[in-house]
């Protein structure tokens, strides 16, 4: 039954509680699309990292001198072939670092860039990528061009052993 002074509105503490579980909700929201996002910037890096592994490594057998190099610039967030001949703009949510070639039992930081023969085979080697909280290194094979991803350092330094 209807009484004149039945209520038929919310109160102000009614909706500021509503509205906070709703901003709580949203905030959870947003930390677990944050990590899909980064995932897929990484995975677009190493797409793009790896068409450029590819390319310097036919570059290079087609090449006369056979001798192509691919630099890293962690400033610019990019992979370049050559005299900037090709550049691989990576996604801005990813930072890299310079690349680590495998030299007998260890990763030492290349004093120009990675480079490929005549053959187009490299050194192996690995970058250091990070998005976000996400981190992980791309190791390329250097005789078969093949890559794996690794979740930690300790993955990398097993590499060796």
């Amino acid at each position: 039954m209807n009484t004149p002074n039945s209520r038929r509105a919310f109160t102000l503490l009614e909706l500021i509680v509503v509205l906070s579980i709703a901003a709580v909700l949203a905030g959870l929201a947003m930390l677990s699309l944050r990590s899909h996002f980064d995932q897929a910037a990484l995975a677009t890096a190493v797409d793009r990292l790896m068409e450029a592994d590819r390319q310097s490594r036919q570059l290079a057998q087609q090449k006369p001198s056979g001798q192509v190099d691919l630099r890293i610039d962690t400033l610019r967030n990019r992979a370049t072939i050559g005299d900037d001949l090709k550049t691989f703009q990576l996604p801005k949510r990813v930072k890299i670092a310079q690349p680590q070639v495998l030299l007998g039992a260890s990763w030492r930081t290349p004093s120009r860039a990675v480079g490929y023969g005549t053959s187009g085979t490299s050194s192996t080697y690995s970058i250091q990528l990070s998005a976000g909280a996400s981190q992980r290194w791309l190791v390329v094979f250097g005789l078969s061009g093949m890559h794996t991803m690794l979740e930690s350092s300790l993955q990398l330094a097993e590499l060796t052993q």
